[in-house]
């Protein structure tokens, strides 16, 4: 996970979430997960199926077809993405996403935060608010 010796910017923070997704995207669960402070790869993605084919109203649209393999095939995640700005906690501490996918706004945010650790500062989460 990426540390910093002091807090790190708001900048650093973002880059370290939207790096996070990118690898998300991917399809490389495991690497996304070392870059932040991670509890559970499996949570994340779960809700972030759900969000997606929850906001993909049309019957025909290939994430249902996936709806028995999502764990497996990983191809879904190409098409996960964040909205384009990250909101930021009136602490500064917590910085939320919204999770989109093909495009569309899903109700699904990954909720980050900037916290201390033995080593200096790292960003942990996500966590998922809907």
């Amino acid at each position: 996970m990426k540390v910093w010796p002091e807090r790190p910017t708001a900048a650093d923070a973002e880059a370290v979430v939207r790096g996070y997704v990118g690898l998300l995207r991917a399809g490389r669960v495991d690497d996304a997960a070392q870059l932040v402070d991670h509890s559970s790869a499996r949570h994340v993605l779960s809700s972030v199926w759900r969000a997606a084919s929850e906001a993909m109203t049309d019957p025909d649209d290939p994430i249902h077809r996936r709806a028995d393999d999502w764990e497996r095939d990983l191809s879904w995640l190409g098409d996960v993405d964040i909205a384009r700005g990250v909101r930021w906690s009136e602490t500064g501490t917590h910085l939320c996403a919204d999770v989109t996918y093909r495009g569309v706004r899903t109700e699904l945010e990954l909720s980050f935060r900037v916290t201390p650790a033995a080593a200096g500062w790292v960003v942990a989460g996500p966590a998922t608010l809907w």
